[in-house]
């Protein structure tokens, strides 16, 4: 953890005093343990019980006064006390410079130099210790029983040494897998990220603090969910970027993660209560941050956050923790709101934003629809473009989207209610909200009727009577994609069309897109890359939309090839483009709507009924059926 850190310092250190560890000379008669660069316990029967030591097959590869030969083995002994609760091993750094330590030494952030003094103190002569340039794993590690904190750090005492700075060990098979009555573990200052896979299969079932803290770990390490009894994970000083929705360890209630390098948190932790993400890239909150009810402390200082905007909800939660790390220092940008939109968040003042994204709704090849609600009062759709598309060319069809919405006065087309952005590319698109979704679901729920009823009926009628309003424009207004997936419903079966994406005025001089809509609902004429076409492409689609109201079905959706075999999409346009195929309503349709829909789909266009005809015919034919809806 950096020195300027905010986060949980009382979990990572240990005190030098109450531990008790020499080393002693020792003349032994085992075998030469797991040689000169293991340290471990095992084979190592000549020295105290629980000593750690190391074993030379020459007592010339031994220096200092510690070294002892007996036979053909030399060895050198580090006892433990076996009355403390807390044993901690040092592996003196060396040599040893990770990449990350060079890149900083270039840097200009530390040298060799800094590490003197009382910040970083010898302390090799009082705990178990190996150079790194002699000892490069650790094996099989046999404890005392009152041990219940086992801490390794690289350096010459277990402090907070700089990211990067390391010592490279491998923690090999058994290491303390077997030590049950270990709670604690602390491997720090050491270039172990690459072995997180293998690390719950080298500790304990029972440990249930793990402290990582500068080890060069990049990657979230989900696989520790595999210890059970695991509640606090502490990673500060390494390098990870991202915590995602599979990177989850629900058992833990305490995730240090500061000073890394994270722009990414969507994981939801559900038994978090303390959440330390200080000085990483974040540039906003994270919004799953706000989805940990358990939350009872988050630190979020030091992060380059470059918005202020906040919903209602979202300011609420966090003035509700009992401690939120945060100053004004932290944001990139000053307040951009009226007073009246101002509100304080821990001493923070912060912009409460006018929208509030719910859940999407709605998806399409270049936008999505959010529910948002609007002044934490009325709910409303917010149409914007998917972030991931190219921009300009999209930007530029939505606004002439939102301009045609603008224009409209119709209760049977959706209502604009406003537009909103901070920047061009974040443009969005306020429309009313239709709470009983789209045509195609209620088509799909299997409590809905085929035959025709009057809720059926009024669908259609409202359908067509906002062709009428859209073709009476001059030049007229041809929508280009009707289908039952662009109209929407309100509970009480209110239907408005939506979706003028595509929608273009014709006139006699202009020609029209080819290929524009969807394809199963598609008139012949489009279908083949005709570019006069004009309202009667309309038409056709709803003579389409008409035989899903009958069916309840998707167009040709029953429809096979000789073959026995449903026909692909490409056969089907293929064979409506040449007038082999259209759809079809059910035997039991009445003779005067079966008459309609075939004269709406009929392929020439312009023998095709105007929106004005059919209008007043579904109104009559309704009229005529009363007595059987």
């Amino acid at each position: 953890m950096a020195a300027t850190s905010a986060g949980p310092a009382w979990v990572r250190r240990l005190a030098v005093l109450g531990l008790t560890c020499t080393l002693l000379p020792t003349v032994v008669t085992a075998d030469c343990a797991a040689g000169s660069s293991t340290l471990t316990t095992e084979g190592c029967s000549g020295c105290n019980e629980y000593a750690v030591c190391l074993g030379y097959t020459s007592a010339n590869e031994c220096s200092g006064s510690f070294c002892e030969t007996n036979g053909d083995c030399t060895y050198q002994c580090m006892n433990v006390s076996d009355v403390t609760p807390t044993v901690v091993m040092l592996i003196d750094f060396g040599g040893f410079k990770s990449s990350q330590e060079v890149a900083s030494i270039k840097a200009g952030s530390y040298s060799d130099a800094n590490f003197t003094g009382y910040q970083f103190p010898d302390l090799t002569s009082e705990w178990p210790s190996a150079n790194n340039d002699d000892v490069t794993a650790v094996g099989t590690i046999n404890l005392p029983p009152t041990t219940t904190t086992f801490s390794i750090s690289g350096g010459t005492a277990d402090v907070n040494y700089p990211k990067g700075k390391v010592a490279s060990v491998t923690l090999t098979s058994g290491f303390i897998s077997s030590e049950t009555q270990v709670t604690k573990v602390m491997l720090s200052s050491l270039a172990i990220g690459g072995q997180l896979a293998a690390l719950p299969g080298l500790l304990p079932s029972s440990v249930q603090v793990i402290d990582l803290g500068n080890t060069l770990i990049s990657t979230f390490p989900a696989g520790l969910s595999e210890l059970s009894s695991l509640q606090q994970l502490l990673m500060d000083d390494n390098y990870v970027t991202t915590v995602d929705t599979l990177d989850v360890i629900n058992t833990i209630s305490v995730l240090s993660l500061e000073n890394n390098n994270i722009n990414t948190f969507s994981g939801v932790f559900s038994n978090l209560s303390h959440l330390y993400l200080g000085g990483n890239n974040l540039t906003s909150i994270p919004a799953a941050i706000y989805s940990h009810t358990e939350l009872t402390v988050l630190n979020l200082t030091g992060n380059p956050f470059s918005t202020r905007d906040f919903t209602k909800d979202q300011a609420d939660f966090l003035n509700n923790l009992e401690t939120l790390l945060l100053s004004a220092s932290d944001f990139t940008v000053g307040l951009e709101c009226d007073e009246s939109n101002q509100a304080v968040v821990h001493d923070v003042t912060v912009c409460l934003e006018d929208i509030e994204d719910l859940q999407q709704i709605g998806s399409g090849a270049y936008a999505t629809v959010w529910l948002v609600r609007y002044r934490n009062s009325q709910l409303l759709a917010s149409k914007r473009l998917r972030e991931e598309r190219p921009q300009k060319k999209h930007t530029s069809n939505f606004v002439e989207e939102i301009k045609l919405l603008a224009n409209f006065d119709h209760p049977n087309l959706v209502k604009l209610v406003g537009v909103a952005w901070t920047i061009e590319t974040d443009l969005q698109a306020l429309l009313e909200y239709m709470d009983g979704g789209d045509l195609r679901r209620y088509l799909l729920d299997p409590s809905t009727p085929c035959a025709w009823t009057f809720q059926k009926f009024n669908i259609a009628i409202d359908i067509i009577e906002a062709l009428v309003y859209l073709h009476s424009f001059v030049p007229p207004l041809v929508h280009r994609d009707l289908k039952s997936m662009n109209v929407l419903l309100s509970s009480d079966f209110k239907a408005k069309l939506s979706d003028f994406g595509t929608s273009r005025f014709r006139s006699v001089e202009s020609t029209m897109t080819a290929g524009v809509g969807t394809g199963r609902w598609l008139a012949p004429e489009v279908i083949r890359g005709d570019t006069d076409y004009g309202t009667s492409a309309d038409i056709y689609s709803f003579g389409v939309l008409l035989t899903e109201l009958d069916t309840n079905q998707i167009p040709y959706s029953n429809t096979r090839g000789s073959n026995g075999k449903k026909l692909s999409d490409m056969t089907i346009l293929h064979r409506v483009a040449t007038g082999k195929l259209h759809p079809e309503v059910r035997i039991t349709c009445g003779p005067a709507l079966r008459n309609l829909v075939q004269r709406c789909l009929v392929e020439d266009p312009a023998q095709r009924p105007a929106a004005t005809v059919i209008a007043y015919e579904l109104r009559v034919i309704q009229k005529d059926m009363a007595a059987s809806l």
